[in-house]
């Protein structure tokens, strides 16, 4: 019986970890905003709405585009500040706190009089150039680069993808995309993981029951009693 028991054992434990590694492994999955605030895949997106009239235009694709014009990125998303000179900003609420490593940004259209600032629901982020990389498919040929807490164009147009990564919370609930166009606007694409880490629970505490000095005095009290009782009946047999 206890070999038996011992044989199962192990079999036992490893099919329950495998459920709880199941249970608490949610699998993530790349969103990008292609139809303004909804939900995408498990969280849902709320604020920046489309406001065209200042600015804001959300989603912004070949849809918004004229049938006689085709669209010429590789992606659709929000237009910040388009067709308009000016401060622009908008943001971005999640539903549940998503991983800050996961967040790409898709730049297109980005001038040198185009500069974005970028701030988590932490507060403002400081761009650095591990941030910055080429963006595959890209229109715009410049680079982007960066100018303090900002990110900036070059003369020419310019295109790229920024994550974040400098010094940034593991998860966050919003992102805030604040323009100051010079150049009518540039086109942000936001993609990010849908899921975040599942929550490790926290070990749960088993009181110990404890006896106070009275009881613990009492206790004492009665077993001393007993005790004389017994040496008492012994004498009385003697």
């Amino acid at each position: 019986m206890n070999a038996i028991f011992s044989n199962r054992l192990p079999r036992r434990a490893l099919a329950l970890a495998t459920l709880l590694v199941c249970s608490f492994s949610v699998q993530a999955v790349q969103q990008c905003l292609t139809r303004g605030p909804g939900t995408y895949g498990s969280v849902t997106v709320s604020g920046c709405a489309d406001d065209q009239a200042h600015g804001v235009w959300n989603p912004m694709g070949a849809a918004q585009f004229p049938p006689s014009i085709p669209w010429p990125y590789s992606y659709e998303g929000i237009g910040l500040g388009v067709n308009e000179n000016g401060a622009f900003a908008c943001s971005l609420n999640f539903s549940h706190p998503i991983n800050t490593s996961s967040i790409r940004l898709m730049l297109e259209g980005h001038q040198a009089l185009d500069v974005l600032s970028i701030s988590t629901s932490t507060g403002p982020y400081t761009p650095v150039p591990s941030d910055i990389s080429a963006l595959p498919g890209g229109v715009s040929p410049g680079p982007l680069v960066i100018s303090g807490n900002t990110i900036v164009g070059t003369e020419m147009i310019s295109s790229g993808i920024v994550r974040l990564t400098n010094n940034v919370p593991v998860t966050i609930t919003s992102l805030t995309l604040q323009e100051n166009t010079g150049d009518l606007g540039t086109l942000i694409g936001v993609c990010f993981d849908d899921a975040a880490s599942a929550p490790v629970p926290a070990p749960e505490v088993t009181a110990v029951p404890t006896a106070s000095e009275w009881v613990l005095g009492g206790l004492a009290l009665l077993c001393g009693m007993l005790g004389m009782r017994r040496l008492a009946g012994r004498r009385s047999q003697a």
